[in-house]
């Protein structure tokens, strides 16, 4: 099954992934991270959240919703 063209591939998503959990390791959550570290995890979660479809378009903002 092809992906459409304005749909991101599964590895592309995975990839991402990896570099999210790659950049989090060894970072004691979060309390370890430097600003550079910080910079770099809030680019890919933008660059994942730009590729999967979430129904709610401001996630963070609608806390009614949790």
């Amino acid at each position: 099954m092809a992906d459409k063209p304005d749909e991101p591939s599964n590895s592309e998503i995975y990839n991402l992934k990896k570099a999210l959990m790659d950049s989090l390791y060894g970072m004691d959550r979060g309390l370890r991270a430097s600003s550079e570290n910080r910079a770099e995890i809030v680019e890919i979660i933008t660059q994942l959240e730009a590729k999967i479809k979430n129904p709610t378009a401001a996630p963070t903002e609608a806390l009614t919703l949790l």
